[in-house]
């Protein structure tokens, strides 16, 4: 088992192995090499480029989707969900070890009236 290396300091993504890792940058060059060919086509004379267009948003939409897959970015809570009562005990314990300091709110443990 390898050690999971730290992620971003994104909300909602989590630290990652690093065969993770390794198959999100496997997709990123296969996606750069589609894209690079997309490139060539988008250069070249005669073609119909909005559909070159539409073919790059696809596969970058595809490999985006692909590296979610092996990511699995959580939804996070927001400041509101513990003003609300909507929040539970582990998505508040993220939420305070992701929280940025700088931005610190007060908040009630009891919903508003």
């Amino acid at each position: 088992m390898t050690t999971p290396i730290a992620g971003l300091p994104v909300a909602g993504y989590k630290s990652q192995s690093q065969d993770k890792i390794d198959l999100v940058n496997q997709n990123k060059q296969l996606e750069e090499r589609v894209l690079r060919q997309l490139d060539t086509l988008q250069s070249t004379a005669g073609l119909d480029y909005g559909w070159v267009s539409i073919a790059r948003t696809h596969i970058q939409e595809g490999f985006m989707a692909a590296n979610r897959a092996v990511f699995q970015p959580e939804r996070i809570a927001l400041p509101e969900d513990i003003i609300l009562g909507n929040v539970s005990d582990e998505d508040l314990a993220a939420m305070a070890k992701d929280a940025d300091p700088s931005v610190i709110i007060g908040f009630t443990e009891q919903p508003l009236a």
